[in-house]
């Protein structure tokens, strides 16, 4: 979240003035916004498709699969995006 996009997320609680230093999923347009941030991080990479939170990644080979892995990390740790390890699925098959 840009830092001056901050303030805008204040929640006043008993506890005091909070404010979300990462976007949540719930805010008006947040979907949205998050969508166009990783269709452009994105664009250039062929193998990978993302919708909203989720991103699939296509390969024909192990051993491609694993380079496509490493390249998108690169590419995410790069633009400032964060993978949650515990959400991962790896080696998934096509059904």
């Amino acid at each position: 979240m840009a830092p001056s996009s901050i303030p805008k997320t204040a929640v006043v609680t008993p506890f005091g003035l909070w404010e979300f230093l990462r976007m949540p999923f719930g805010l008006k347009n947040t979907a949205q916004s998050f969508q166009r941030l990783m269709d452009g991080v994105l664009r250039d990479i062929s193998f990978a498709f993302v919708y909203l939170d989720d991103i699939l990644v296509a390969s024909h080979s192990t051993k491609e699969h694993s380079q496509h892995l490493q390249q998108l990390s690169k590419l995410l740790s790069a633009n400032g995006l964060v993978i949650n390890k515990t959400k991962m699925c790896f080696w998934r098959e096509r059904t």
